[in-house]
């Protein structure tokens, strides 16, 4: 993208010195330092506001970036909180186990300039490189449209075009329409990037996809992955809670599946539901291998993408079943990106 349309007046203002970079995390970990590491010298003109729950590591950092300590307050706030520090005109914000590409800002900011019809810029979290096989594999399955909304322009680069929900781990706004929609559900535990997009385009703005505007983004281990899909089951009960959009809706699909999956029980009193029942368990795993072989670089990932693909479309589905009826533990217990 050519950044020369708004700055080149002053050589030595870059698009980036107009934003705040926002990142939330539970404690300053090497995936946080990495973060804030990566910022600073990609974008040496922004501000950078690392909001944690304890000051762990704050010193190492401190040199980069302001460290706000906020006690176990929800991810919404903290980004709310870090806004509302900040008198930059724009504010980006990126999870703590994420980094930039090096011209994430930049590209994000110019596409803001150039596009003043859309409110706030979004773009691809891909895999990072070199991850071990167990995240190698969730990132696999996370490629797949079965598993993650719209993973083909966010797991991957797509086209220039306007989205209307895009994950807060790569989201890039301006500061005036995020107060004005007073920023995110700070009731919130998960779910509230999906919850404020839905305000966002309910109020009349637009988010544009930029593809250029890319962070690499860890995956879980598989273990973990489990307990992210669970909780994330009971976020969109939570997040449905409050609002409801097309996004929140597709998400149940899964708890429908799950009950779809109990019905196997009929069989011996239905003898014809065998039928009905095996044909659209076929059916789904065929989809699910397809897709493994599809995204999967080596034929040795199948295997392990496959069952990386059936968690991230069962687990959901439990969490939200679990969550109505009161039998999922409080998600921000096991919903972390820290472990």
């Amino acid at each position: 993208m050519n950044h020369s349309t708004c700055f080149e007046s002053n050589n030595a203002v870059t698009p980036h010195a107009m934003a705040a970079i926002i990142i939330p995390c539970i404690r300053i970990d090497p995936l946080t330092i990495k973060c804030v590491t990566k910022s600073r010298e990609l974008f040496p003109q922004a501000e950078i506001l690392v909001l944690a729950d304890v000051s762990d590591n704050e010193d190492i950092v401190e040199k980069l970036a302001s460290v706000i300590v906020t006690g176990p307050i929800t991810i919404a706030k903290k980004r709310n909180l870090g806004t509302q520090r900040t008198n930059r005109v724009f504010i980006a914000f990126i999870d703590s186990d994420a980094y930039p590409e090096s011209e994430w800002l930049d590209n994000a900011v110019e596409g803001l300039h150039q596009h003043p019809e859309a409110a706030a810029v979004a773009g691809p979290n891909v895999s990072p490189h070199n991850e071990p096989l167990s995240e190698l594999y969730v990132g696999i399955a996370l490629k797949s449209n079965c598993c993650a909304l719209n993973a083909h322009i966010l797991k991957r680069k797509g086209s220039l075009q306007f989205i209307e929900n895009a994950p807060s781990c790569n989201f890039i706004i301006r500061r005036d329409v995020y107060l004005a929609l007073e920023g995110m559900d700070e009731s919130l535990f998960g779910g509230e990037d999906i919850e404020f997009c839905a305000r966002l385009v309910k109020a009349g703005y637009r988010l544009l996809y930029i593809p250029e505007v890319l962070v690499y983004h860890k995956n879980r281990r598989l273990f973990t992955f489990i307990k992210q899909r669970l909780a994330f089951g009971g976020f969109i009960v939570e997040a449905i809670s409050v609002t409801s959009s097309v996004e929140l809706i597709i998400t149940l699909l899964p708890a429908f599946f799950v009950l779809f999956l109990l019905t196997g029980a009929l069989i011996p009193f239905v003898s014809w539901w065998k039928w009905v029942y095996g044909g659209t368990i076929g059916v789904y795993c065929a989809t699910l291998l397809i897709e493994s072989f599809r995204h999967s670089s080596k034929l040795l990932y199948v295997p392990g993408a496959f069952f990386a693909m059936l968690i991230a479309t069962i687990a959901p589905g439990i969490g939200i079943l679990a969550k109505c009826l009161k039998l999922l533990p409080h998600s921000k217990r096991f919903y972390r990106n820290d472990d």
